[in-house]
């Protein structure tokens, strides 16, 4: 199994980098050959909306990075984002890289105004597809970047097998790490990374890996409050 693994994190001493890199340990140890970008640094230009790549047949206009992740795309047959929540959204380096793979849902004008339902001209069509998102607050929270995450396999014809929320990651910097329930969540992750060397993923892994840490709203709140006053004002260790 060739994997892809894309990471949108800009910080990589947070929450999402810790998830990733625990997941990177499974899929090696499940045999999965894997490559990982991180698209922070690389010159990805954003789309111009031209529709260029509609009529050179799938070919985007734009000469910079994103021709290497695009060609490293092609190859996997599994590819797995990684992203903070950033206002309801995934982040803005993982949002480009979406925006840029428009060239690759069809070249026929017929697919863009949805007269074709999903193209099989498309090479993503039938492409295993994961996604990982970390945020402070609770999985709700997480609404609008999974119907996203749904209308983007739904448009390029992916097999989107897994999408772990990993919410309440305020108490991911807290002292917490030999808490039996944490516990849980990290051998979840790294069973997580085992499986989908494999191509699938069971529920019992996800709802491990998404286990609450607050038993009601109130206490999450209550947690949340005590995180502002201690890491709050751009303090570094977020």
């Amino acid at each position: 199994m060739k994997v892809l693994l894309l990471m949108g994190n800009p910080r990589k001493s947070g929450v999402s980098q810790r998830l990733a890199d625990i997941v990177l340990e499974g899929l090696v140890d499940g045999g999965a050959e894997v490559e990982t970008i991180d698209l922070s640094p690389l010159n990805i230009a954003f789309c111009k909306g031209c529709f260029g790549c509609v009529s050179s047949g799938g070919k985007c206009v734009l000469n910079d990075d994103m021709s290497g992740v695009i060609a490293s795309l092609l190859e996997s047959d599994l590819f797995i984002c990684v992203t903070p929540l950033y206002f309801y959204g995934m982040s803005a380096k993982m949002k480009l890289f979406f925006d840029r793979l428009f060239p690759l849902i069809s070249g026929t004008p017929e697919h863009l105004i949805g007269a074709c339902g999903v193209s099989a001209e498309s090479p993503l069509c039938g492409k295993k597809f994961a996604t990982i998102s970390v945020a402070l607050g609770r999985l709700p929270m997480f609404d609008a970047l999974t119907k996203t995450y749904a209308a983007i396999s739904e448009s390029m014809g992916l097999d989107w097998i897994a999408n772990v929320r990993r919410g309440e990651s305020a108490y991911f910097l807290e002292d917490l790490g030999q808490s039996r329930r944490m516990k849980r969540i990290f051998s979840a992750f790294r069973r997580f990374g085992g499986e989908l060397a494999r191509g699938h993923v069971s529920g019992e892994t996800v709802a491990e890996a998404e286990l609450e840490l607050s038993e009601s709203e109130a206490s999450f709140a209550k947690g949340a409050s005590v995180f502002w006053r201690r890491y709050g004002a751009g303090n570094s260790k977020i």
